[in-house]
């Protein structure tokens, strides 16, 4: 779908495709209502409103209520990514280690994309919510990039508060990827988050915990 739009000239990052569909069809309708031709040229919609910096915002004024931000009496939505049914490059890392699990623990020299439909249940139920939760952290990486100016640098700080939980756990000797995947969700549930302002915002976070997880969506 990025590759369709930039043929019509439309440059979008992957996980904005969704909302840029959405802007170029209300343009169109809009522009019909108006009498005008659907040549939509050009995206207007706004990206949220930066300038702001995390560490001079007193996290007690913020707290999430499902889709919303709510900033010292201020409301702003949290665009949540959609999981596409294709798998995108920036996820290819995320995913290739999902694969190297699924082949451990069912004993396969393999595992591609062609094996996913194949799965047993409860592995392909594993599968759907580690896509999921991969998409879930990437909302938030994105929405707080996106409203802070320091955003990106205090997500950063999250995912390496995360890490540093959960190494020990994940460097111990396991039967398989898939037992030491399972250590790794159950150790972030008790791992405690609290080097950066993002940790301190009341349900920013608290998805993560019902999920047992959070993503490295970096390198």
């Amino acid at each position: 779908m990025k590759d369709k739009l930039a043929e019509f000239g439309f440059e979008v990052e992957p996980l904005e495709v969704g909302q840029a569909c959405a802007n170029i069809l209300a343009q169109i309708i809009r522009r019909r209502s108006e009498g005008l031709s659907d040549d939509v040229t050009v995206l207007n919609y706004q990206r949220m409103e930066k300038g702001r910096t995390l560490k001079n915002i007193a996290p007690a004024t913020i707290e999430r209520r499902g889709d919303k931000l709510h900033i010292s009496g201020k409301v702003i939505t949290i665009h949540q990514a959609l999981v596409p049914d294709d798998i995108g490059k920036h996820e290819l890392d995320y995913i290739r280690a999902l694969y190297e699990t699924y082949a451990q623990k069912l004993n396969k020299d393999t595992f591609t994309a062609d094996d996913v439909p194949s799965l047993p249940r409860r592995y392909a139920e594993n599968y759907r919510e580690q896509r999921i939760a991969y998409y879930s952290a990437v909302s938030i990486e994105r929405s707080v990039r996106d409203i802070f100016d320091d955003g990106e640098d205090e997500f950063g700080k999250l995912k390496d508060d995360a890490w540093h939980g959960i190494n020990t756990t994940y460097w111990k000797d396991y039967d398989d990827g898939y037992a030491r995947l399972n250590a790794v969700l159950e150790k972030i549930t008790s791992t405690t988050l609290d080097s950066c302002v993002l940790s301190q915002m009341r349900n920013l976070i608290g998805q993560f915990r019902e999920e047992r997880h959070l993503p490295h969506t970096g390198e």
